[in-house]
C-alpha cells in the first residue's frame, strides 16, 4: 500500500487522538498508510477530497470500493483494521447512533475478512520453498550445541543461540521470537520507560523488547536471560566490544529490521544448507511439542511468550504436520568442516565492528 504521504494535520482531531496512544513503530506506520490510501482511493471515487470523518461515515461505499481495487483479503482486513482503530481511541464518537452503525458496518466487514483469511492460512499447505528449509527444533537445537563447541559466541553461535536458548514461562526452553534482535541496546541498568529502545541488562540478565510486530497487544516484552546465553553474550562483547546486541558489518551500528531479518536468513542458509527462516524455526518448535501433555495454561503461555495467539499456534502446528518426511542424505562434512573451509576460501560470513 503506497500513496503519498500525509501530514497529521491533514487527518484532523481523529487522527490525532490516535496519536496520542504511544502506538509501536509499525502499528503507527501501518495505520497511517492505510487511511492515506483510503482518503486518496475514497476522494477519487467521489470527485473531490474527502477527509478522514468522511470515510468512517460511509461504511458501505468504503467497503464496496476497498474490495474492488484491493482483492486480497489480508490488504482489505488491514485497512479496516485502521479504520476500527480510529473508532477505538475516539470513544466519544460511539455515543452517537450514526457513528455506532457505522462502526458496526465496518467491524462485521473486518469480522468477514477476518474468517476468510483463519480459513485460508490453516488449510494452507507448505511452500515448496519451506519445504525445502524445514529443519526439525531436535536439529536446530544440535546445531546450537555443535556451535556451542567449535564457534563459541560467534555472531553465527550468538545468533543460533538466542533463538535456542531464551527460553519461555516455566521449565520450557526455546519459544523462538521473531527477528526482533535488530536494535537491541546493551546496559548495566534498566532504561527509562520513555526511551523507546529494546535493550538487554546485562547486570540482571534482562530482555526487554519494546518495539516489535505484535507490541500493540502485548506491550513490553521481558524475558530472563539464562546463564549459559548470558556467558555466550559476554563472551561475543569480549571478543568484539560494542553497545548493541548485533551490529552490522559496514558501521558498526544497530541493524535496520529488514536488514536485520536478511541477515537471519543468510546465515541460518549458511548454517544449514536449505533456506531454513526464522519463522519456519517458530513452526518447528511448536511442532515440537506434545499437546496432548501441555495443560491449556501452558499453551497460552508458550503463545504470550512467543507474542501470537493461540490461533496462530493452531495454524502453525497443522502446517507443520504436513511438512515432508526426512529425506535421508549423503554423508557430509562436519559442521566444523564446512565452516572451516568456508572461512578458508571467503572470509568469515559476517564481520562485527566494534562500536566507536
Amino acid at each position: 500500500m503506497v500513496g503519498k504521504d500525509i501530514d497529521s494535520s491533514n487527518l484532523g482531531k481523529l487522527w490525532h487522538s490516535v496519536e496520542q496512544q504511544g502506538l509501536s513503530e509499525y502499528s503507527y506506520k501501518n495505520y497511517r498508510s492505510s487511511l492515506n490510501v483510503l482518503i486518496d482511493m475514497m476522494s477519487e471515487e467521489a470527485g473531490k477530497q474527502v477527509s478522514l470523518e468522511w470515510v468512517l461515515s460511509h461504511p458501505e461505499r468504503t467497503v464496496q470500493r476497498l474490495c474492488a481495487l484491493y482483492p486480497n483479503t489480508n490488504t482489505q482486513k488491514t485497512m479496516l483494521g485502521a479504520i476500527l482503530s480510529v473508532f477505538k481511541y475516539n470513544k466519544g464518537l460511539l455515543a452517537h447512533d450514526g457513528w455506532r452503525k457505522h462502526k458496526e458496518i465496518y467491524y462485521a466487514a473486518f469480522r468477514k475478512m477476518d474468517e476468510v483469511c483463519r480459513e485460508f492460512y490453516d488449510s494452507l499447505q507448505m511452500t515448496e520453498r519451506e519445504k525445502q528449509g524445514w529443519v526439525d527444533w531436535a536439529d536446530i537445537v544440535k546445531m546450537e550445541l555443535e556451535l556451542r563447541r567449535t564457534s563459541y559466541a560467534t555472531f553465527e553461535h550468538l545468533l543460533l543461540a538466542m533463538y535456542v536458548l531464551l527460553g519461555g514461562p516455566g521449565k520450557i526452553s526455546g519459544c523462538p521470537l521473531r527477528a526482533d534482535f535488530n536494535h537491541v541496546r546493551l546496559c548495566h541498568k534498566d532504561l527509562p520507560i520513555e526511551n523507546e529502545e529494546s535493550y538487554l541488562n546485562l547486570y540482571e540478565g534482562k530482555l526487554v523488547l519494546k518495539t516489535y510486530k505484535t507490541a500493540k497487544h502485548y506491550g513490553h516484552l521481558v524475558r530472563q536471560v539464562p546463564q549459559e546465553l548470558l556467558k555466550i553474550i559476554e563472551k561475543s562483547l569480549e571478543k568484539e566490544p560494542r553497545d548493541y546486541l548485533f551490529v552490522d558489518s559496514i558501521h558498526g551500528k544497530p541493524y535496520i529490521k529488514n536488514s536485520f531479518t536478511k541477515q537471519c536468513n543468510r546465515t541460518l542458509k549458511y548454517l544449514f544448507g536449505k533456506p531454513l527462516t526464522i519463522r519456519l524455526i517458530r513452526q518447528a518448535f511448536i511442532s515440537s511439542l506434545n499437546f496432548s501433555e501441555l495443560t491449556p495454561g501452558e499453551l497460552r503461555g508458550i503463545s504470550k511468550a512467543m507474542c501470537h495467539n493461540t490461533a496462530q499456534q493452531g495454524a502453525y502446528r497443522r502446517r507443520a504436520e504436513k511438512k515432508p518426511a526426512a529425506v535421508p542424505q549423503p554423508e557430509a562434512e562436519t559442521t566444523a568442516q564446512a565452516m572451516k573451509n568456508f572461512r578458508r576460501k571467503k572470509g568469515p560470513l559476517v564481520t562485527v565492528i566494534k562500536s566507536r
